[in-house]
């Protein structure tokens, strides 16, 4: 193993399946911040998730009953397509905004992975 590259199999079999899985996921949010803003990556917090401010504003940009279209989804097994369209019912703790899509799916849109727009009407 060279300097600074990790084994995720090793640790996933030390530290067991689930934890090294999540721990894996955790630091691929951390490394993968380039997909972020360069202005919102000053105040991500160290783990992985965004700060306070970024979700309060997202809960401000995307209330309750706003109208967004999907632009797109970093998620292999989901259904959902660029162009489907839904209503925001909550913004959670992490950043996550929660859409009941038109297609009859309720799957939240991750901060920093997943991308939307606000429509009209």
């Amino acid at each position: 193993m060279s300097q600074g590259i990790l084994d995720w199999s090793l640790i996933e079999r030390r530290i067991g399946g689930f934890y090294g899985n999540f721990l894996r996921c955790v630091a691929l949010r951390r490394f993968m911040t380039p997909l972020v803003p360069f202005a919102e990556r000053q105040i991500i917090k160290m783990n992985g998730f965004p700060s306070r401010e970024i979700v309060e504003r997202l809960r401000q940009q995307y209330p309750k009953g706003t109208r967004v279209e999907l632009i797109s989804m970093n998620d292999p097994y989901t259904k959902l397509k660029p162009g489907d369209r839904g209503t925001v019912t909550m913004v959670d703790s992490i950043g996550t905004v929660f859409v009941r899509w038109d297609c009859g799916s309720g799957l939240g849109v991750a901060y920093g992975e997943d991308h939307i727009r606000k429509i009209d009407g």
